[in-house]
Parts: C-alpha cells; sequence; structure tokens
C-alpha cells in the first residue's frame, strides 16, 4: 500500500445562504438558523450526516442579495469526492433563501 493509497480529495462547497438582520448577536442568531435549517430541510439533513466540516462566513450586506442593512451569512461544508458528486447531482445550486432572518 503506497503512501497516497489512503488520500481521499475534499473540497469546501458553498451550501446555503441566507440574509441577517442587524442583530445583536450575529454568531448566535446565524448559528440558530443554520441548526433550525440542518434539521428541517432535506439537503441539511443529508449534509448533517455526510459533511467532514462545516464552516460559515459573514460579510455586510450591500444590497445586492437583500435590500436591507444586516449581513449576509454564507454556510460551507467540506465534502469528498463522491459525495461531492452526489450532492451536485441532487443540488446543483447553493440553497438561497432571498428573506432575511
Amino acid at each position: 500500500m503506497g503512501a497516497y493509497d489512503s488520500l481521499t480529495t475534499v473540497m469546501n462547497v458553498l451550501v446555503h445562504t441566507f440574509a441577517m438582520g442587524d442583530v445583536d448577536d450575529l454568531d448566535l442568531y446565524a448559528k440558530m438558523h443554520i441548526g433550525r435549517w440542518c434539521n428541517t430541510t432535506e439537503r441539511g439533513q443529508w449534509l448533517h450526516e455526510h459533511a467532514r466540516g462545516w464552516e460559515y462566513r459573514t460579510e455586510p450586506d450591500t444590497g445586492d442579495f437583500a435590500p436591507e442593512y444586516g449581513w449576509i451569512v454564507e454556510l460551507y461544508c467540506t465534502l469528498d469526492a463522491d459525495e461531492l458528486t452526489y450532492y451536485y447531482i441532487r443540488w446543483p445550486q447553493p440553497d438561497q433563501l432571498n428573506t432575511s432572518v
């Protein structure tokens, strides 16, 4: 068995995007929404079972995504090559929630 036999290709993929208003605790509200999304959607439940890692990124909402002041939150998951193939076949576009949470 060679050194490369156990290596697996993994990729960080954007899976969910949503807008949030100007909230007191951005991390708390983002994590609450992500948890609810993971528990109530087919995509979120599948990712909860198969993702190797999770990361969310926040940036100020400049009005391109939603016409409000607040934040854009992007959720990324780490998937291996086989799971990534299935994911893109099943869900070719990121899940976008176009209203503020």
